[in-house]
């Protein structure tokens, strides 16, 4: 009985502690007002629209009342994974993370809330009510350019750290970025989990990935990601399908509208229902960018003009050959002599050299029986003479171009501070 009736009567401590949110239901806007020259905001009863002038559809359609914020407080963990070596198992396994959490306190949305108009924007406020509290939140919204929005949500409480924000995204949306992804062009219908790991082999692809599940650990551990429902954690290598290098929370839609959030904190974007799509960010606060556009190229642009753009890629990276090579000065040096002369027959000039191991290579596992180093600089066994090997090179119009890792493994580095100064402390903190 008690825990039944306790957040009836936390919904109505808020509403007589808060009586200006009474009026959520007839004060505020009731009809559409410009907030801009080409953005305006339009409620209809319990729904709120954001719209711009060349778009049939809302740009964002939200109901405050029904799971639009909600919050919670939670513990969570995040675990690097190690193996049999001591040695972090980034760069090497897809799993390399980890994830656990347990919600301590969730916050829903109720009806307690009120939407100002600003100069430039609006803001809604509101309650949120948990099993044993309840707290203020705020969704500022702001005109930045003809095609772009800055939006922010801040929660009134030192305990919330994790910000959901749930929205319209109609059956017929397809939705398409979150970074480098590799498994599905439209992520319409996936739960994406936004971390840099390992993409694995096979990424669902069946039977290859059940196939690599199969195969035993190098070394005991438990790979745990309970944020994942999709994720097999019953094997490093298949991994699930959204393993990426570059993970970036944004995504671009059909519908002529794309968001980005400006936090850098774990996020996860959930498109699997039909009618909505929400995102998790596990942060006491979320800000982000709303961009419209007539075509997805002005989208795109409206985004890009904000995130930047990439220089022109030179001329020798688009115009010749990129070989790779390893094992040696001496060995690098006649596989480029070999390609030169079989890719000149054919009018097809070199122009480039992947060196892979250039830092020299360590001892593997049962699996893997040789590993790279990521010390920073060129192995001096098999790259004795590496700067002379990079200026004949050069001097052919080869350039050389080298591959890193930013994880290193637990190495000492004999000139750490020389190489790296305030980015990077060796152990014991020199």
């Amino acid at each position: 009985m008690t825990k039944t009736i306790l957040p009836v009567l936390l919904a109505l401590s808020a509403t007589i502690l808060h009586p200006e949110y009474t009026r959520a239901q007839t004060g505020g806007i009731n009809h559409q007002q410009a907030i801009s020259s080409t953005f305006s905001v339009r409620r209809a009863g319990p729904i709120v629209e954001i719209l711009h002038v060349n778009n049939s559809v809302p740009v964002l359609r939200f109901r405050p009342d029904d799971g639009f914020i909600t919050a919670a407080q939670a513990d969570g963990s995040v675990r690097e994974v190690v193996d049999s070596s001591g040695l972090p198992r980034h760069g090497t396994y897809p799993l390399d993370y980890s994830v656990r959490e347990r919600i301590v306190e969730r916050l829903d949305s109720t009806k307690e809330w009120k939407l100002t108009p600003k100069p430039i924007g609006f803001e809604i406020n509101g309650v949120l009510s948990g099993s044993n509290s309840y707290v203020k939140y705020s969704f500022t919204v702001n005109a930045v350019s003809e095609r772009e929005l800055r939006f922010e949500v801040q929660v009134d409480s030192p305990d919330v750290n994790r910000v959901y924000l749930k929205f319209d995204s109609p059956s017929d949306e397809h939705i398409f970025g979150l970074g480098e992804q590799f498994s599905f062009l439209d992520m319409k219908g996936h739960r994406v989990p936004l971390y840099v790991m390992e993409k694995g082999i096979g990424r669902g692809l069946e039977p290859l990935t059940s196939f690599l599940d199969l195969m035993p650990f190098p070394a005991a551990m438990e790979p745990v990601d309970a944020l994942v429902d999709e994720i097999k954690t019953e094997s490093h290598f298949g991994t699930h399908s959204y393993g990426t290098y570059i993970p970036i929370p944004y995504f671009l839609s059909n519908l002529g509208r794309a968001l980005v959030l400006d936090n850098t904190e774990y996020s996860v974007f959930d498109f699997r229902a039909k009618e909505s799509a929400e995102i998790e960010l596990w942060a006491s606060g979320m800000s982000g960018r709303l961009f419209v556009g007539a075509t997805p190229k002005e989208t795109l642009e409206s985004y890009t003009a904000y995130a930047g753009r990439m220089h022109r890629l030179p001329d020798w990276m688009v115009n010749g050959m990129m070989i790779s090579a390893g094992g040696g000065s001496e060995v690098v040096r006649k596989t480029i002599g070999k390609a030169v002369e079989s890719y000149e027959k054919i009018g097809i000039p070199v122009t480039s050299v992947n060196i892979h191991d250039w830092q020299g290579r360590r001892t593997g596992d049962l699996f893997i029986k040789s590993r790279l180093w990521w010390t920073f600089e060129p192995d001096a066994t098999l790259y004795p003479d590496w700067e002379q090997m990079v200026k004949e090179f050069r001097d052919k119009g080869i350039r050389v171009i080298i591959y890193y890792n930013p994880s290193s493994p637990k190495a000492s580095f004999a000139q750490c501070g020389s190489y790296f100064g305030n980015l990077l402390r060796c152990y014991g903190g020199s």
